[in-house]
């Protein structure tokens, strides 16, 4: 019976073959697990940080077109501090929305 196949019948056959199943080694499921959970987890502090660094260029503009400054420097100062996150092209899309928003609201 040291895992010898028994045969006698097919209720012993499948008792076997569910013995097997339940003993199997279920270390690598657990770790595939836990991969995709940390993944998830990256992913998502990743997607966490483009929002907020969006969110902290748009109130820089905001604060920077308040103040009434002209667009160069509003560009400027937004490159040096988010520069490394967006492009130039980028920038100084999210000035002309804000523009847009701030002559919308008057």
């Amino acid at each position: 019976m040291n895992n010898e196949e028994v045969s006698l019948n097919e209720h012993f056959i499948w008792a076997q073959k569910r013995i097997k199943e339940l003993n199997q080694d279920r270390r690598s499921d657990i770790m595939d697990y836990e991969m995709k959970i940390m993944d998830a987890r990256i992913s998502g502090r990743e997607i966490g940080e483009k929002i907020a660094n969006r969110a902290g260029v748009k109130k820089l503009i905001d604060v920077l077109i308040d103040l009434s400054h002209d667009d160069e420097t509003i560009f400027i100062k937004a490159k040096n501090k988010y520069g490394q996150y967006f492009s130039d092209d980028e920038l100084k899309q999210f000035i002309a929305e804000a523009k847009n928003d701030s002559l919308q609201e008057v």
